[in-house]
């Protein structure tokens, strides 16, 4: 099941630059983080890396709640 997406959107990922890294090394894709802050938690885009994808830009919200991908696929 887990392999059938091809875009991930997660929320309350509870992540650190730390953790980051870790992940980074263990995914084959591109990964998009906002850590967030101490009461909200962050949010993740996972993108597999046989997708054709091309990041045009990318716009994350003031609160931290939030990354929006502008992206042709």
């Amino acid at each position: 099941m887990k392999d059938r997406a091809d875009i991930c959107f997660l929320q309350e990922s509870y992540s650190t630059p730390e953790v980051e890294k870790i992940w980074k090394s263990q995914w084959k894709g591109e990964m998009f983080f906002l850590h967030g802050m101490e009461h909200s938690r962050g949010v993740l885009i996972l993108i597999k890396n046989s997708l054709e994808f091309e990041l045009k830009t990318i716009k994350v919200g003031k609160n931290g709640c939030f990354i929006i991908l502008e992206a042709n696929v």
